[in-house]
């Protein structure tokens, strides 16, 4: 069947802008991801005010099969939030998106949540408290959905978030081979990379279909200084990869053959530059789903990744299938 399933941590991103005095005033490197308890991320959150944009579903590769299932691809997420005001709001947003989501929201649990502070530049530094996500374990994951795919999706954060949900990583992988269903695999970060690299290489890549990882993540994945040596290491690591270089495109390797995709310049001001790796992985995943040649794949995912930077959130606006089908 023509479905991509994610394995990942539903989050609802809470939108915050700030310049860069305030990051300073509290010790933030502009660009950076970290992880907070609900109490540290509450004190920012109050430190920030009111909220003036919408709340939104966030999480890498739900993000990902969000955009997938806005070009017509069937999709599935696994991940747990909790039966609080977030978690309802979660289901609402896979409703509306005709997202399935099988697990059941956890009762007297908290439902993760990813504070992104965005300066006037459209840089993005977040602060997640990742809340129940983190349960998830082997137990939770079984072979009926993922069975169903033809692709599924990982998130490299699995590795770095708890124990159980690495273990629930490894048992979707090994449903997925079992099943025949081919294996995505985001690195999803620098810091995951350097604190997993020797699990990525030994036990991931080995087993993966397809990696997709920023310039930085390839190079420290490969132990290479350039994105073009990182690229020719990876053709003897995976079957397939695409690395993301922002201004200066895409670039990967998958059949035999190896391609770039040019960046598009964005027709609007950049507002917000979250989730633009997010939308590339779910619009090449859904150009190769459906049959796309994975350059041409590549050249439309781009196109989405101009759009989505030009506005707060990772959801792309109405009208984002037309503007993929008509990029090339």
């Amino acid at each position: 069947m023509k479905r991509i399933t994610a394995l990942t941590h539903p989050l609802i991103d809470i939108l915050h802008s700030c310049d860069a005095a305030f990051l300073r005033e509290r010790g933030l490197t502009a660009g950076t991801y970290g992880m907070l308890s609900k109490s540290e991320q509450d004190n920012l959150i109050h430190a920030c005010g009111p909220i003036i944009t919408p709340l939104s579903m966030g999480g890498s590769a739900a993000n990902s099969i969000a955009c997938a299932r806005q070009l017509g691809v069937p999709c599935t997420m696994l991940g747990l939030a909790g039966d609080d005001s977030y978690g309802h709001l979660l289901h609402k947003h896979m409703r509306q998106l005709d997202i399935q989501a099988p697990l059941q929201l956890i009762e007297d649990a908290r439902t993760g949540t990813c504070l992104s502070l965005i300066t006037p530049d459209g840089e993005r530094t977040m602060r997640t408290c990742l809340g129940v996500a983190t349960h998830l374990s082997a137990e939770h994951v079984t072979s009926t959905p993922i069975a169903a795919s033809s692709w599924i999706l990982l998130e490299g954060y699995f590795l770095t978030a708890s124990e159980s949900n690495e273990a629930a990583l490894s048992k979707a992988m090994d449903i997925a081979k079992a099943s025949g269903v081919k294996i995505a695999f985001s690195a999803a970060a620098e810091f995951v990379v350097q604190a997993k690299r020797s699990t990525i290489l030994s036990n991931i890549l080995p087993s993966i279909d397809l990696l997709f990882a920023n310039a930085g993540e390839a190079m420290l994945l490969t132990d290479t200084p350039t994105t073009t040596e990182a690229l020719a290491a990876l053709t003897h690591l995976v079957p397939a990869a695409a690395i993301t270089q922002g201004k200066e495109g895409a670039l990967g390797f998958m059949k035999g053959d190896t391609w770039h995709a040019p960046s598009y310049s964005p027709n609007k001001p950049i507002i917000d530059t979250t989730g633009a790796g997010d939308v590339f992985a779910g619009a090449f995943l859904a150009g190769i789903t459906i049959g796309h040649q994975p350059e041409l794949a590549a050249k439309k995912a781009n196109k989405l990744a101009s759009i989505v930077i030009t506005q707060h959130g990772a959801l792309l606006p109405n009208g984002t299938r037309a503007a993929w089908e008509e990029a090339v």
